[in-house]
């Protein structure tokens, strides 16, 4: 569930966010013991970089943002993140010209 909300928001914000805008949805570590340290972990980003297939890039004013492609959307495109329904046209018998001599079989696959 939370990973629908997270892909809903990503989604919402065009398919590009910092790490900041995702916090609230993802496991950030707790804040190292000196507060004015400048290293930043932004770790806690990765889960949703993988399942979305998200990227980290610098923006123009060299803040880390994340960017992800299958979640933006052009035009009038709509991005859907449920499972797709898988097809059973695939799974049906169909009859299928095996040689020149014009004969048609049906193949049978194992049940």
């Amino acid at each position: 569930m939370v990973l629908l909300q997270i892909g809903n928001y990503i989604q919402h914000k065009g398919g590009v966010v910092t790490a900041e805008e995702l916090a609230p949805y993802l496991d950030v570590p707790p804040a190292g013991k000196d507060s004015e340290s400048i290293v930043v972990d932004e770790s806690y980003v990765v889960p949703a970089l993988v399942r979305f297939g998200g990227s980290p890039e610098v923006d123009k004013d060299n803040n880390l943002i994340y960017r992800f492609p299958s979640l933006q959307k052009t035009g009038r495109q709509q991005v859907s993140l449920r499972p797709h329904a898988v097809s059973t046209h695939c799974l049906q018998r169909h009859p299928m010209l095996l040689s020149s001599t014009a004969s048609m079989c049906h193949v049978a696959w194992p049940a």
